[in-house]
């Protein structure tokens, strides 16, 4: 797909046309999905429902068994195991040097109205495997969140001052937004505008030091950059290549 990317190739998107869907599976194979199907060219698979980053990106020897490439995905996992091992152990030596944790918030505006903080057990591990930590259940229930599932935590969008209370309360922020306009590049005016702040001296200490990072188009991308750094339309990979190389998280 990245080289049909490279070529010009511009594909219709599947998850939101049927039709375009059913054309795609009709020109291959065999197709990965990860979620059952009755479709008999798809293949389940279950990366994404794994609690560590490790264990999602080990999903590589599975995918590896239809094109005959086992050593070659079994060579891949251990240079990314070894990889992620080594910054886990420099990051938790690091925090433990300063004798702190950094509070790490992943967040996005809601489509119910809603503010939420993101808690999947894979994000936790991305964090504390960083030497940082996330507000506990806790805190975000004392501070007003309802949890909506196990890893989800939100707030009406009316409690801005709440919102960014919590925020407050964050050294780092990963944020889940997306801008259609920019096919997911996100940044600093867009952020501060969806989520209620102003676009200058916030009172957020994460904001106001640039610590706001975004997920799209290159992992962990600052969003922080001036709009002349931007280049066109990045779009965003990370839910996909974040499952397989977690070392670059």
């Amino acid at each position: 797909m990245q080289a049909l990317a490279v070529c010009g190739y511009i594909a219709p998107d599947p998850s939101f046309d049927k039709q375009a869907a059913a054309d795609l599976q009709s020109q291959v194979d065999a197709f990965f999905t990860f979620y059952p199907s009755d479709n008999p060219k798809s293949i389940s698979m279950s990366a994404v429902t794994q609690d560590s980053p490790l264990s999602r990106a080990e999903w590589l020897k599975y995918v590896s068994v239809f094109f005959n490439k086992e050593w070659e995905a079994e060579a891949l996992f251990r240079t990314i195991r070894t990889a992620y091992s080594d910054l886990k152990r420099a990051a938790q030596a690091r925090s433990a040097a300063i004798n702190r944790k950094p509070v790490v918030l992943w967040v996005y505006k809601g489509f119910d109205a809603d503010f939420v903080v993101s808690k999947p057990p894979y994000k936790l591990a991305y964090v504390e495997d960083a030497g940082g930590q996330m507000l506990p259940d806790s805190k975000l229930q004392a501070l007003g969140f309802v949890n909506n599932t196990a890893n989800s935590w939100s707030i009406p969008q009316a409690r801005t001052d709440v919102w960014k209370n919590t925020l407050k309360l964050a050294d780092v922020i990963i944020t889940e937004d997306y801008e259609m306009a920019t096919a997911g590049y996100v940044r600093m005016k867009q952020f501060t505008d969806a989520h209620g702040l102003p676009s200058s001296n916030t009172g957020v200490p994460a904001v106001d030091r640039g610590e706001v990072y975004s997920i799209a188009g290159v992992i962990s991308q600052t969003i922080t950059a001036p709009d002349s750094k931007y280049k066109g339309s990045v779009g965003t990979d990370w839910y996909e290549r974040a499952t397989s190389r977690c070392e670059e998280v």
